[in-house]
Protein backbone atom coordinates (compact mmCIF):
# COMPACT_ATOMS: atom_id res chain seq x y z
CA UNK A 1 0.00 0.00 0.00
CA UNK A 2 1.57 3.86 -0.95
CA UNK A 3 -0.34 6.93 -2.05
CA UNK A 4 2.18 9.23 -4.51
CA UNK A 5 1.51 12.56 -5.71
CA UNK A 6 3.72 15.00 -7.98
CA UNK A 7 4.92 18.01 -5.64
CA UNK A 8 5.22 20.92 -8.32
CA UNK A 9 7.29 23.85 -8.68
CA UNK A 10 7.08 27.58 -8.78
CA UNK A 11 8.16 30.72 -9.84
CA UNK A 12 7.66 34.11 -9.00
CA UNK A 13 6.37 36.91 -11.82
CA UNK A 14 7.30 39.37 -9.76
CA UNK A 15 8.12 39.96 -5.69
CA UNK A 16 7.80 43.38 -3.94
CA UNK A 17 9.53 43.54 -0.26
CA UNK A 18 7.11 46.11 1.50
CA UNK A 19 8.38 46.37 5.18
CA UNK A 20 9.64 44.14 7.93
CA UNK A 21 7.58 43.27 10.82
CA UNK A 22 8.34 43.11 14.37
CA UNK A 23 8.35 39.28 14.46
CA UNK A 24 11.18 39.81 11.78
CA UNK A 25 9.21 38.89 9.06
CA UNK A 26 8.77 40.85 5.83
CA UNK A 27 5.65 41.79 4.12
CA UNK A 28 5.65 40.82 0.56
CA UNK A 29 3.59 41.02 -2.86
CA UNK A 30 4.21 39.07 -5.40
CA UNK A 31 1.96 35.99 -7.99
CA UNK A 32 2.93 32.69 -7.90
CA UNK A 33 2.85 30.60 -10.78
CA UNK A 34 2.85 26.58 -10.62
CA UNK A 35 5.04 24.87 -13.11
CA UNK A 36 5.59 21.09 -14.14
CA UNK A 37 9.18 20.96 -12.72
CA UNK A 38 8.29 18.42 -9.79
CA UNK A 39 9.52 16.55 -6.85
CA UNK A 40 7.50 13.17 -6.46
CA UNK A 41 6.38 12.29 -2.70
CA UNK A 42 5.28 8.88 -1.82
CA UNK A 43 4.06 7.50 1.96
CA UNK A 44 4.13 4.04 2.61
CA UNK A 45 4.04 2.08 6.53
CA UNK A 46 7.12 2.32 8.01
CA UNK A 47 9.21 -0.75 8.12
CA UNK A 48 7.91 -3.25 10.38
CA UNK A 49 4.67 -2.68 9.60
CA UNK A 50 2.42 -4.98 7.32
CA UNK A 51 0.78 -3.03 4.11
CA UNK A 52 -2.85 -4.96 5.19
CA UNK A 53 -2.47 -3.05 8.87
CA UNK A 54 -4.55 0.07 9.30
CA UNK A 55 -2.73 3.04 7.77
CA UNK A 56 -4.08 5.02 10.90
CA UNK A 57 -1.63 2.96 13.23
CA UNK A 58 0.68 4.93 15.82
CA UNK A 59 4.31 4.81 15.13
CA UNK A 60 7.95 6.13 14.26
CA UNK A 61 7.52 9.20 11.40
CA UNK A 62 10.25 8.82 8.35
CA UNK A 63 11.25 11.36 5.79
CA UNK A 64 13.56 9.68 3.72
CA UNK A 65 15.23 10.95 0.48
CA UNK A 66 15.54 9.10 -2.71
CA UNK A 67 17.41 10.70 -5.34
CA UNK A 68 17.36 10.77 -9.18
CA UNK A 69 20.79 12.50 -8.78
CA UNK A 70 23.92 11.24 -6.62
CA UNK A 71 23.95 11.87 -2.90
CA UNK A 72 26.56 14.25 -3.47
CA UNK A 73 24.68 16.27 -5.39
CA UNK A 74 24.08 19.11 -2.87
CA UNK A 75 21.32 20.91 -4.95
CA UNK A 76 19.31 17.77 -4.51
CA UNK A 77 19.67 17.15 -0.82
CA UNK A 78 17.48 17.82 1.84
CA UNK A 79 17.54 19.01 5.96
CA UNK A 80 17.40 15.32 8.05
CA UNK A 81 15.04 15.09 10.42
CA UNK A 82 12.54 17.49 12.42
CA UNK A 83 14.85 20.28 10.02
CA UNK A 84 13.11 18.91 7.03
CA UNK A 85 9.34 20.81 6.18
CA UNK A 86 7.69 17.73 5.55
CA UNK A 87 8.22 16.33 8.65
CA UNK A 88 7.24 19.57 10.69
CA UNK A 89 4.17 19.64 8.81
CA UNK A 90 3.02 15.52 8.97
CA UNK A 91 3.76 16.24 13.15
CA UNK A 92 1.67 19.20 12.73
CA UNK A 93 -1.11 17.29 11.31
CA UNK A 94 -1.11 14.66 13.75
CA UNK A 95 2.31 14.25 16.13
CA UNK A 96 1.85 10.54 17.39
CA UNK A 97 0.80 8.85 14.02
CA UNK A 98 3.68 7.01 11.75
CA UNK A 99 4.50 6.45 8.43
CA UNK A 100 7.82 6.55 5.79
CA UNK A 101 7.19 9.61 3.48
CA UNK A 102 9.67 9.26 0.13
CA UNK A 103 10.71 12.52 -1.56
CA UNK A 104 11.80 11.50 -4.73
CA UNK A 105 13.65 15.63 -4.95
CA UNK A 106 14.05 16.51 -8.93
CA UNK A 107 13.23 20.71 -8.07
CA UNK A 108 16.81 21.85 -6.95
CA UNK A 109 16.93 23.38 -3.43
CA UNK A 110 18.03 27.00 -2.30
CA UNK A 111 16.92 27.89 -5.45
CA UNK A 112 13.92 29.92 -4.88
CA UNK A 113 11.55 27.20 -6.96
CA UNK A 114 9.50 26.28 -3.06
CA UNK A 115 10.63 22.98 -3.83
CA UNK A 116 10.77 22.00 0.00
CA UNK A 117 7.00 23.96 0.52
CA UNK A 118 5.72 21.96 -2.04
CA UNK A 119 7.02 18.75 -0.67
CA UNK A 120 5.42 19.94 2.63
CA UNK A 121 2.23 20.62 1.40
CA UNK A 122 1.78 17.51 -0.52
CA UNK A 123 2.43 15.14 1.94
CA UNK A 124 -0.32 17.13 4.25
CA UNK A 125 -2.43 16.35 1.57
CA UNK A 126 -1.31 12.71 1.27
CA UNK A 127 -1.36 11.87 5.25
CA UNK A 128 -4.36 13.28 5.48
CA UNK A 129 -5.84 10.58 3.28
CA UNK A 130 -3.33 8.07 4.49
CA UNK A 131 -4.61 8.39 8.26
CA UNK A 132 -7.97 9.04 7.36
CA UNK A 133 -8.24 12.61 9.09
CA UNK A 134 -10.49 14.34 6.93
CA UNK A 135 -9.11 17.91 8.05
CA UNK A 136 -10.59 20.13 5.23
CA UNK A 137 -8.55 22.15 2.65
CA UNK A 138 -8.71 25.48 4.83
CA UNK A 139 -6.95 23.42 7.97
CA UNK A 140 -4.22 21.84 5.19
CA UNK A 141 -3.46 25.68 4.24
CA UNK A 142 -3.34 27.52 7.92
CA UNK A 143 -0.78 23.77 8.66
CA UNK A 144 1.00 24.40 5.40
CA UNK A 145 1.41 27.95 6.46
CA UNK A 146 2.67 27.38 9.90
CA UNK A 147 5.78 25.74 8.11
CA UNK A 148 6.95 27.80 5.34
CA UNK A 149 4.69 30.54 3.62
CA UNK A 150 5.28 29.34 -0.05
CA UNK A 151 3.39 25.77 1.08
CA UNK A 152 0.16 27.96 1.45
CA UNK A 153 0.06 28.40 -2.08
CA UNK A 154 1.09 24.89 -2.93
CA UNK A 155 -1.74 23.52 -0.14
CA UNK A 156 -4.41 25.80 -1.96
CA UNK A 157 -3.74 24.54 -5.55
CA UNK A 158 -4.34 27.28 -7.69
CA UNK A 159 -2.25 27.45 -10.66
CA UNK A 160 -1.54 31.29 -10.36
CA UNK A 161 -1.99 33.43 -7.35
CA UNK A 162 -1.45 36.79 -5.61
CA UNK A 163 0.40 36.36 -2.41
CA UNK A 164 0.72 38.97 0.25
CA UNK A 165 1.47 39.35 4.08
CA UNK A 166 4.65 36.10 4.23
CA UNK A 167 3.42 35.12 0.98
CA UNK A 168 0.94 33.00 2.35
CA UNK A 169 -2.52 35.31 2.23
CA UNK A 170 -3.81 33.90 -1.26
CA UNK A 171 -5.75 35.25 -3.94
CA UNK A 172 -6.60 33.24 -6.69
CA UNK A 173 -5.47 34.92 -9.76
CA UNK A 174 -7.96 35.29 -12.48
CA UNK A 175 -8.41 37.03 -16.04
CA UNK A 176 -11.60 37.56 -18.01
CA UNK A 177 -12.98 35.38 -14.49
CA UNK A 178 -11.23 32.33 -15.57
CA UNK A 179 -7.68 30.91 -14.02
CA UNK A 180 -5.04 32.87 -15.22
CA UNK A 181 -2.85 30.49 -17.77
CA UNK A 182 0.72 31.94 -18.49
CA UNK A 183 0.81 32.86 -22.24
CA UNK A 184 4.37 31.82 -23.08
CA UNK A 185 6.77 28.76 -23.15
CA UNK A 186 9.23 28.66 -19.77
CA UNK A 187 12.65 27.52 -19.43
CA UNK A 188 14.29 27.80 -15.63
CA UNK A 189 17.85 27.33 -15.13
CA UNK A 190 19.34 27.05 -12.01
CA UNK A 191 23.14 27.84 -11.71
CA UNK A 192 24.93 25.73 -9.30
CA UNK A 193 25.02 27.95 -6.46
CA UNK A 194 22.11 28.26 -3.21
CA UNK A 195 21.37 31.52 -2.25
CA UNK A 196 20.29 31.70 1.75
CA UNK A 197 17.01 33.47 1.54
CA UNK A 198 17.73 35.05 5.47
CA UNK A 199 20.63 35.93 4.10
CA UNK A 200 19.11 37.53 0.82
CA UNK A 201 16.40 39.64 3.03
CA UNK A 202 19.05 41.24 5.03
CA UNK A 203 20.35 42.60 2.19
CA UNK A 204 17.28 43.73 0.66
CA UNK A 205 15.84 47.13 1.24
CA UNK A 206 12.01 46.93 2.00
CA UNK A 207 10.14 49.84 -0.05
CA UNK A 208 6.21 49.84 0.21
CA UNK A 209 5.65 53.43 -1.94
CA UNK A 210 4.79 53.68 -5.29
CA UNK A 211 4.88 50.14 -6.37
CA UNK A 212 2.89 48.92 -9.40
CA UNK A 213 0.63 46.82 -9.10
CA UNK A 214 2.07 43.33 -9.91
CA UNK A 215 -1.66 41.49 -11.07
CA UNK A 216 -2.59 44.60 -13.13
CA UNK A 217 0.55 44.86 -14.91
CA UNK A 218 1.01 40.67 -15.78
CA UNK A 219 -2.52 40.63 -16.71
CA UNK A 220 -1.67 43.33 -19.24
CA UNK A 221 -0.12 40.81 -21.36
CA UNK A 222 2.40 43.49 -22.61
CA UNK A 223 6.34 41.85 -22.29
CA UNK A 224 7.93 45.31 -22.65
CA UNK A 225 5.36 46.59 -19.27
CA UNK A 226 6.72 43.32 -17.95
CA UNK A 227 10.26 43.96 -18.25
CA UNK A 228 9.89 47.85 -16.85
CA UNK A 229 7.48 47.01 -14.17
CA UNK A 230 7.13 43.21 -13.45
CA UNK A 231 10.07 43.35 -10.59
CA UNK A 232 11.71 41.34 -8.33
CA UNK A 233 13.42 43.23 -5.47
CA UNK A 234 15.70 40.45 -5.05
CA UNK A 235 17.75 40.94 -8.23
CA UNK A 236 19.55 44.39 -7.16
CA UNK A 237 21.18 42.89 -4.51
CA UNK A 238 21.66 38.85 -5.78
CA UNK A 239 22.96 39.57 -9.14
CA UNK A 240 25.56 41.70 -8.31
CA UNK A 241 26.90 39.17 -5.70
CA UNK A 242 26.46 35.56 -7.60
CA UNK A 243 28.05 36.34 -11.28
CA UNK A 244 26.54 32.65 -12.08
CA UNK A 245 22.94 34.30 -11.59
CA UNK A 246 23.64 37.38 -13.52
CA UNK A 247 25.30 34.96 -16.72
CA UNK A 248 22.07 32.77 -16.17
CA UNK A 249 19.60 35.50 -16.87
CA UNK A 250 21.53 37.18 -19.42
CA UNK A 251 21.80 33.97 -21.49
CA UNK A 252 18.24 33.46 -21.46
CA UNK A 253 17.69 37.09 -22.70
CA UNK A 254 20.44 36.39 -25.09
CA UNK A 255 18.62 33.67 -26.57
CA UNK A 256 15.17 35.37 -27.41
CA UNK A 257 13.42 35.77 -24.22
CA UNK A 258 10.64 38.38 -23.95
CA UNK A 259 11.34 38.80 -20.28
CA UNK A 260 13.47 36.89 -17.87
CA UNK A 261 13.62 37.03 -14.01
CA UNK A 262 15.35 35.77 -10.85
CA UNK A 263 12.48 33.50 -8.99
CA UNK A 264 12.11 34.37 -5.17
CA UNK A 265 15.48 34.91 -4.11
CA UNK A 266 17.40 32.78 -6.08
CA UNK A 267 19.33 30.84 -7.42
CA UNK A 268 16.66 30.37 -10.33
CA UNK A 269 16.15 32.74 -13.58
CA UNK A 270 13.44 32.02 -15.94
CA UNK A 271 12.73 33.19 -19.14
CA UNK A 272 9.50 33.45 -21.32
CA UNK A 273 9.65 33.07 -24.74
CA UNK A 274 7.08 32.72 -27.80
CA UNK A 275 8.85 30.08 -30.00
CA UNK A 276 9.62 26.44 -28.88
CA UNK A 277 12.47 26.23 -30.94
CA UNK A 278 14.24 29.48 -29.14
CA UNK A 279 13.23 27.84 -25.83
CA UNK A 280 15.08 24.53 -26.75
CA UNK A 281 18.15 26.76 -27.88
CA UNK A 282 18.07 28.53 -24.39
CA UNK A 283 17.67 25.17 -22.52
CA UNK A 284 21.17 23.89 -24.86
CA UNK A 285 23.00 27.24 -24.18
CA UNK A 286 21.92 26.49 -20.19
CA UNK A 287 22.76 23.31 -19.84
CA UNK A 288 26.23 23.49 -21.38
CA UNK A 289 26.84 25.97 -18.92
CA UNK A 290 26.42 24.16 -16.14
CA UNK A 291 22.61 24.81 -15.16
CA UNK A 292 19.88 22.71 -14.36
CA UNK A 293 16.89 23.39 -16.05
CA UNK A 294 13.40 22.75 -16.88
CA UNK A 295 11.58 23.80 -20.14
CA UNK A 296 7.67 23.82 -20.50
CA UNK A 297 4.09 25.58 -20.08
CA UNK A 298 2.77 26.45 -17.01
Amino acid sequence: MMLRKAAPAKINLGLHVLRKCSDGYHDIETVYLRIGWADEVSVRPPAGREEADSPAFPGPLHVISVEDAASADRLLQVPPGADNLVYRAARCLDPDKGACIELRKRIPVGAGLGGGSSDAATALRLLNDWWRLGRPQEELIDIAASVGADAAFFAAGDGAAFGTGRGDMLKPLLQDGTPYVFPYRLVVAVPPVQVSTAGAYALVQPNDRNRPDLCEVLLSGDPERWRAELTNDFERVILPRYSRIAAAKAALEETGAVYASLSGSGSAVYGAFEGAAQAREAEHALRQSGCRTWRGRA
